[in-house]
């Protein structure tokens, strides 16, 4: 096998993973866990604020604003987290293509007679296309949080 890909796909993220910057990993982590955190927090919020002024009548100030100002810190979470998960997906991308390039340049040259070079390149940008995709869908909540908001 070739040194430079790796014998699954399993072992292929876990490669690139390994060569994205930790702290955009742990700084995504982190906006997932808060951003995500106080959007599932909002139905029990909404439920207390109810229970707080209608029905125990504690009419306050600072419990209707607790309610937008909570949704808005969630809003601002997981935007700063499409940002990054963006950026990094990006770097997957561009990690993937030298990886698959690396493998690419070092095959045999009996590998490419009778291929067109735009057969070769197109096969590189579809992995390294799907490589990305694979890690943008593992973050499903990304594209769908706002959605409902």
């Amino acid at each position: 096998m070739n040194k430079f890909l790796p014998e699954s796909a399993f072992l292929f993220i876990k490669s690139i993973l390994n060569k994205i910057k930790k702290s955009k990993l742990t700084v995504l982590a982190f906006l997932s866990v808060v951003g995500q955190g106080l959007y599932i927090l909002l139905p029990g919020l909404l439920g207390v604020l109810i229970d707080k002024v209608f029905v125990q009548n504690k009419w306050s100030a600072h419990w209707l604003i607790l309610f937008p100002g909570i949704w808005l810190i969630s809003i601002i979470f997981n935007s700063f987290g499409k940002f990054y998960i963006s950026s990094v997906t990006q770097d997957v991308r561009k990690i993937s293509k030298e990886i698959i390039f690396q493998h690419i340049i070092n095959l045999p040259n009996s590998v490419y007679v009778g291929r067109d070079a735009g057969e070769v390149e197109h096969l590189m940008q579809e992995l390294s296309f799907n490589s990305r995709y694979f890690f943008s869908e593992s973050f499903p909540f990304y594209q769908s949080s706002l959605a409902s908001a």
